[in-house]
């Protein structure tokens, strides 16, 4: 699939997010951010447990000038379990889950969560 407004990043910056958060990305990810950093997908449509279809909006960057750079998302965030990775278009969040690296989905109004994949791959290719 293609990402579009991919802007490059490196290993460092993903070790320095990783360090500032206590949080070690699993590896596919890594190297899926160090070919993808801040993209959309051009299938952007998946959907939750109870049927619900969502858009995908886009990833957080790993590049601290960058305007949504991941650090600010999860500094600022309440949620003690999860790492925001990416955003849909209404502000809702895309997460890792802390313990078990699951991807989940949460409402930004009510935050509540609900698990949509058990990784982040099977989360990508779950996109259409």
């Amino acid at each position: 699939m293609e990402w579009k407004y991919v802007k490059p990043t490196t290993i460092e910056n993903i070790e320095k997010v990783e360090k500032e958060l206590g949080y070690v990305f699993p590896n596919d990810f890594k190297e899926f951010i160090l070919k993808n950093n801040y993209g959309t997908p051009e299938n952007n449509i998946f959907y939750l447990a109870d049927g619900t279809q969502r858009v995908f909006g886009g990833l957080l960057s790993f590049n601290e000038e960058d305007e949504e750079y991941i650090i600010n998302f999860n500094k600022s965030s309440n949620s003690v379990n999860f790492i925001t990775i990416a955003l849909d278009p209404f502000g809702n969040k895309i997460a890792y889950e802390k313990t078990t690296n699951e991807i989940a989905f949460i409402n930004h109004e009510t935050d509540e969560s609900s698990i949509i994949a058990s990784n982040w791959k099977s989360f990508e290719e779950s996109l259409n």
